[in-house]
């Protein structure tokens, strides 16, 4: 192989580098904003769990303890 095939390689193998860096770099961000999307949103749900207990504790209103069936039975 003479020299400048072997620095072509060289290139070509940094240029290949650098790209799956900045891919692997873009994927992690990504993930890390999902991650923060999904907490938010537990968050949300948490809160509203919360004030949904607070409203019908305040009103007299026992809920199953089972948040999923909330909706059936408030709807009934």
């Amino acid at each position: 192989m003479s020299h400048s095939e072997i620095s072509s390689l060289i290139l070509a193998a940094l240029v290949g580098f650098t790209t799956l860096t900045s891919y692997l770099s873009s994927r992690q961000k990504d993930a890390r904003r999902e991650i923060r999307l999904a907490r938010a949103a537990i968050e949300d749900m948490e809160d509203w769990r919360h004030r949904v207990t607070l409203l019908a504790a305040s009103s007299g209103v026992a809920l199953p303890d089972a948040p999923d069936s909330w909706g059936k039975y408030l709807n009934q």
